[in-house]
C-alpha cells in the first residue's frame, strides 16, 4: 500500500499535484526530491519531538534523475549576434552570456554586489 507521501511525490513529478496557488505543475525529479527532503526534515524534527512514531517519508521511492546530455554553449560570434538582434537588452545579453547568471538573477542584481577590483 503506498503511503501519502508516496502518492504525493507521485503526484509532484506527473502535474497533478496542487501547489500552493491553487495550480498544476509538473516537476522535475530534482525538484521533487528536494521537496520531499524538506518535508522528511520536517517529520524527523516530529518524530524527535514524539509527535510521530516513524517518518512515512522516508520509505518513499524517489523519482530518478535522468541524465541530461552535454551541455552546448553560444560560441562568441552566436552571443554576439543575439545581443545585436537584442536592441536595447544587448548588454544583458553580454552580462548573461558572460557571468552564467539565470534569467531571473540579472534583475536581482544591484551595484553594490559587484566587486569591480576582484572581477567579482
Amino acid at each position: 500500500m503506498n503511503s501519502d507521501v508516496q502518492v504525493w511525490v507521485s503526484q509532484l513529478v506527473a502535474g497533478t499535484a496542487v501547489t500552493s496557488k491553487r495550480q498544476r505543475r509538473t516537476l522535475g525529479a530534482t525538484s521533487a526530491i528536494l521537496a520531499h527532503s524538506v518535508l522528511a526534515s520536517i517529520l524527523d524534527r516530529a518524530g524527535k519531538d514524539r509527535r510521530l512514531s516513524w517518518n512515512p517519508a522516508r520509505e518513499v521511492i524517489l523519482p530518478r534523475k535522468v541524465p541530461q546530455g552535454p551541455h552546448s554553449h553560444l560560441t562568441r560570434r552566436e552571443v554576439e549576434l543575439l545581443a545585436s538582434q537584442a536592441g536595447g537588452h544587448g548588454t544583458l545579453v553580454h552580462l548573461l552570456a558572460d557571468t552564467g547568471l539565470r534569467s531571473g538573477e540579472a534583475p536581482a542584481l544591484r551595484v553594490g554586489d559587484l566587486d569591480m577590483v576582484r572581477r567579482v
